[in-house]
């Protein structure tokens, strides 16, 4: 009687086995692992303001009319600086003119400005933009704004509001894209510190939220 007990309880029990697997499934719900913790589990898409790029495109367009405007000023009235102001509308008309073609582009386009998801994110919020930045590049994000020359408090506190994210190899970044490009982000990591700076008006979100995301996802 005692071993067919015995027996009853071992069958009951199950093997052996089946026991140590079900003791030892773990609650993932419960404790998720670091790496689903802070990466993100879905596409993350958000898209440009377009009325501010249509703003900007007027603009872009009026600052090309002026700089084309500058080499007959130069040349007839500032002779002696001719040289000089006809550099300064050469450089405004091509900086302005790619500005207000990639205005254009965007403005035709339905990509999204910033992507985040589980590879990193997309920045193609302006014509300097680096693309894709994988989360072991990123190394912080800060909140700043655009820094200003003129010694005015008011000008400081109305400057636009920049997200500003450091990343470990800025050079990797810089060589990306054409001459232009190269030298816009060149001159970001001299004022800057890093060649990814993404705007905070131009986003159809909170700029201090997506700070917030992407510094739990690296």
């Amino acid at each position: 009687a005692a071993r067919s007990q015995g027996a009853n309880a071992g069958a009951d029990a199950g093997p052996p086995a089946c026991r140590a697997a079900t003791v030892a499934r773990p609650d993932t719900a419960a404790w998720p692992s670091a790496a689903v913790r802070s990466t993100p589990s879905t596409v993350q898409e958000i898209p440009l303001r377009k009325g501010k790029l249509a703003l900007f495109l007027v603009l872009a367009l009026g600052f090309v009319v002026v700089s084309v405007g500058l080499s007959p000023v130069g040349w007839f009235h500032v002779r002696r600086l001719a040289w000089f102001v006809e550099g300064v509308g050469v450089v405004g008309a091509v900086f302005f003119g790619a500005c207000a073609v990639f205005c254009v582009i965007r403005l035709l386009s339905r990509r999204p400005g910033l992507v985040i998801d589980r590879g990193g994110i997309v920045d193609d919020t302006s014509y300097s933009s680096v693309g894709r930045v994988p989360w072991s590049q990123i190394v912080d994000v800060t909140i700043t704004r655009m820094p200003t020359y003129w010694p005015s408090l008011f000008l400081r506190a109305t400057s636009p509001r920049i997200m500003v994210i450091d990343v470990r190899q800025p050079q990797l970044f810089v060589g990306r894209g054409n001459w232009l490009q190269r030298l816009l982000r060149r001159g970001s990591i001299d004022l800057l510190g890093s060649p990814v700076v993404i705007s905070g008006s131009i986003l159809h979100a909170d700029l201090d939220d997506l700070a917030r995301r992407i510094r739990e996802g690296a």
